[in-house]
């Protein structure tokens, strides 16, 4: 229970100018947070944020790729708030510098990297995760795809050099990022209506 207890995933809710840029008036908005509950139990909190906004909003819902220690969390916002001299800034502001701690590198509780490959082209990604996997010699990397493409992680940081050398022109290495796991619309008649989960795969030598 205790180790289930120090770590917890960074979960953000996000309305993008970039997806949402023929809505009149959009303004961009985001709400983040550290959360230890399964993707299932968060999909009531993502509906609440997409009935927020307008008619036709388009919303995701990310966590973070690697999981983060919420005891080092811990630690570095005790010593923020001790140091700090704007005592009621720093008060207002508590829950998105939670956030901004939780994802600092050393706070991750685990080491992978987060590829953004921009192509839906099956026989492309394969063909990279398999580049991917002689480069980092590594036995298997998990994929998972998005709305332009895939997300392709590796077991942990390696020499890239070669690898972007190649597929720079459709893939930007992203380290300890933010994962997407789902779409969320808001349509004309107030409904709210969610995508399946992105489900993340492994991918074997």
């Amino acid at each position: 229970m205790e180790e289930k207890e120090n770590i917890a995933r960074v979960v953000m809710f996000i309305s993008r100018t970039k997806d949402n840029g023929g809505i009149p008036n959009f303004r961009k908005r985001g709400r983040a947070f550290l959360s230890n509950e399964p993707i299932d139990n968060l999909i009531p909190q993502f509906k609440e944020f997409i009935s927020e906004g307008g008619p036709n909003e388009m919303c995701r819902l990310y966590v973070s790729v690697n999981p983060r220690d919420v005891k080092k969390t811990m630690k570095k916002l005790c010593v923020h708030l001790i140091e700090s001299e704007d005592t009621l800034s720093t008060l207002t502001s508590l829950p998105q510098k939670v956030v901004s701690i939780a994802m600092k590198p050393e706070c991750a509780a685990a080491k992978s990297w987060l590829f953004d490959f921009d192509r839906r082209v099956d026989s492309l990604v394969d063909e990279f995760a398999k580049d991917m996997m002689k480069a980092g010699d590594f036995e298997s990397v998990r994929m998972y795809r998005t709305p332009n493409g895939y997300g392709v992680i590796a077991p942990h940081g390696f020499d890239t050099r070669d690898l972007m050398d190649k597929w720079s022109y459709c893939c930007d290495l992203k380290r300890d990022a933010m994962r997407f796991v789902m779409i969320g619309l808001k349509d004309k008649e107030g409904n709210v209506c969610v995508s399946p989960q992105s489900g993340v795969v492994e991918i074997k030598k």
